[in-house]
């Protein structure tokens, strides 16, 4: 998976969430780690919503600057840079 998809999907599963009342800014930082470090092992299952009948997406094109970027910013440290293809839209070296 390249790292547009995974930013992308992330924001598709993640984009919309805020940490909880009481807990750090970081808390939600990490559940997005993890679920991106799953995502990468494969372990992908659509989010759907029990009271709707389709999925519920989040376009990435929609959300704010800094949540994309805080998206981005985590992709980016949970995966070896070996371990991902580069994106040409992510810069003139392929990274963020």
């Amino acid at each position: 998976m390249d790292e547009a998809r995974l930013v992308s999907r992330l924001a598709e599963l993640t984009g919309l969430l805020s940490p909880a009342e009481g807990t750090p800014p970081e808390a939600l930082d990490r559940a997005r780690r993890l679920l991106a470090e799953a995502l990468l092992n494969s372990q992908s299952e659509p989010m759907v919503d029990p009271s709707s009948s389709s999925p519920v997406t989040t376009n990435i094109d929609t959300l704010p600057q800094q949540t994309v970027d805080d998206l981005r910013r985590i992709v980016h440290d949970a995966i070896p840079a070996s371990a991902i293809a580069p994106c040409a839209s992510f810069g003139a070296l392929g990274r963020f």
